[in-house]
């Protein structure tokens, strides 16, 4: 903790100084019951494919979604990059109102209010191209020279003594790996993964199965001060809206996702 304030305390001094950053948080932004007059909502980015900040303006899918949402319920929201581990303990400092990206069972969530889902990155299975794996169950990928990503859990297939996963430090080692031919296939992440691979070229070399091994809900949490239980739900509510309307298709496609984020069926466990 001490870590972040010393190197936002500058920055957000200045932000109070200037008026654009609150000194304590609220509970609700004005024309709720018993609102404040304040209404700006500090939301944590991690500063990846989701959520970022492009010249201090909201870039990447989760980003933007949040803009629109945050918006219509009558916050100002303000963007300030920080590391998934320390959204939590700038949450309880009350430096931050919200962090764009949190996990539950991360340490110092218990008392976040955690958002619905905003998408679900799912890991999809690549193999070089015109390879086929008929995989319908955990156990067809016995025997297989399988990757994986060091610091990443595959609970379905860890959970399977018959799948052995070999571990690697990058994604970059992992593909190189696959196209040698020295792993039969790489588990990867179906949005980020294969958006950073198809910039790259590599796609042209490599296919994905149908079938996913594994989810994770990506979505975000409140500060218990800044978000009640009862606008949680107004705001659950609006992002479910959102997400059934042309708005989102427009904000997938401007981020050049919108091939990308989609539903996959998941493999059966055995």
């Amino acid at each position: 903790m001490v870590t972040i304030l010393r190197w936002l305390g500058p920055f957000l001094g200045f932000l109070v100084w200037v008026g654009l950053l609150p000194p304590a948080a609220v509970a609700e932004p004005p024309g709720g019951e018993g609102a404040l007059s304040e209404s700006r909502m500090v939301v944590a980015v991690p500063s990846n494919l989701f959520a970022k900040t492009d010249g201090g303006r909201p870039s990447g899918v989760i980003t933007e979604l949040l803009d629109s949402v945050l918006k219509g319920m009558g916050f100002e929201p303000i963007y300030i990059s920080m590391p998934v581990p320390e959204m939590p303990g700038a949450m309880e400092s009350g430096v931050v109102g919200m962090a764009s990206l949190a996990f539950k069972g991360m340490p110092g969530t218990e008392q976040l209010l955690f958002t619905d889902p905003f998408l679900t990155e799912y890991n999809v299975v690549l193999v070089p191209r015109k390879k086929e794996i008929p995989l319908v169950r955990v156990s067809d990928l016995q025997g297989l020279r399988l990757g994986g990503r060091e610091g990443y859990r595959y609970p379905l297939l860890e959970k399977n003594p018959v799948v052995a996963l070999e571990f690697f430090r990058s994604d970059g080692e992992m593909i190189r790996n696959l196209i040698l031919g020295k792993l039969d296939a790489a588990v990867i992440s179906g949005v980020s993964d294969i958006f950073a691979l198809r910039n790259e070229g590599i796609m042209a070399q490599l296919d994905v199965l149908k079938v996913a091994v594994g989810s994770v809900p990506l979505g975000g949490a409140f500060a218990p001060g800044r978000m009640s239980p009862e606008r949680l739900q107004e705001f659950n509510g609006r992002v479910a809206a959102l997400k059934e309307s042309p708005e989102w298709q427009e904000i997938l496609a401007r981020n050049g996702l919108a091939d990308l984020v989609r539903e996959w069926k998941v493999v059966e466990a055995d």
